[in-house]
């Protein structure tokens, strides 16, 4: 019987000092594990509604012009400045460069560079790219002062000579037209971003990376980064 229980309570401290030298490194184990999850990017794509909140957002805070208007001839009456309408393309942007038989941009090259890390946390911007592998169809009815344009039509337009004359002559008098990527939010609803690409002529139109906060059951841009001129 003695015996016996010098056999458990060896067994007990056997336990004991096995808990002590693997417990310690399992649980740091755990925590690293659990960092890596919560850093890895894994994308969520804006909803339908929320994509138009922040496009409306964003053009509330950045109004795009689109070519200057040539000044009224002599004895002409002064022109009255009115909002132009500005196209949005029906179709988000493609922004990875590797993505096989489709013609993206390097948007994936810019929206990664380290000099964005104030505009949005790389992880974001990540998952910005990783969202928008293919063009995909939107729902963009509805933002004031936009008018949604199927980018089929629009692609046959440009191809015509003198293209942008033949857009305007099929859109009128325009702001141009913008091209978005699907915006991308981060996990607690808080943050998004999103890439917006604006033309309007041959040196008229620009890329700019918006990241907004999501405030008062509202979307404000927080901050802004122009990534190209055209």
């Amino acid at each position: 019987m003695h015996w016996k229980k010098i056999a458990m309570l060896s067994a007990m401290l056997t336990a004991v000092l096995f808990a002590g030298l693997f417990m310690g490194p399992a649980y740091r184990w755990g925590e690293i594990e659990l960092k890596r999850r919560a850093e890895a990017p894994d994308p969520v794509v804006a909803t339908t509604d929320e994509t138009r909140a922040i496009l409306t957002a964003v053009l509330a805070h950045h109004v795009y012009e689109g070519v200057p208007l040539r000044p009224p001839a002599q004895g002409d009456p002064p022109r009255e400045d009115s909002p132009r309408t500005l196209i949005v393309s029906d179709r988000s942007l493609c922004l990875y460069r590797k993505t096989p038989r489709v013609g993206c941009s390097d948007g994936d090259a810019l929206v990664l560079y380290s000099e964005l890390d104030s505009v949005a946390p790389l992880k974001l911007r990540t998952e910005l790219v990783m969202a928008n592998r293919q063009t995909q169809p939107l729902s963009l009815d509805g933002i004031p002062g936009t008018r949604v344009v199927a980018q089929a039509d629009i692609d046959r337009v440009l191809q015509q000579p003198g293209w942008w004359a033949a857009f305007y002559r099929k859109v009128g008098q325009s702001a141009g037209m913008v091209r978005i990527a699907r915006p991308v939010v981060s996990p607690d609803g808080a943050r998004a971003l999103i890439l917006v690409d604006h033309s309007c002529d041959g040196l008229c139109g620009s890329v700019t990376l918006f990241a907004l906060d999501h405030r008062n059951a509202q979307w404000h841009v927080s901050e802004t980064f122009l990534l190209a001129v055209r």
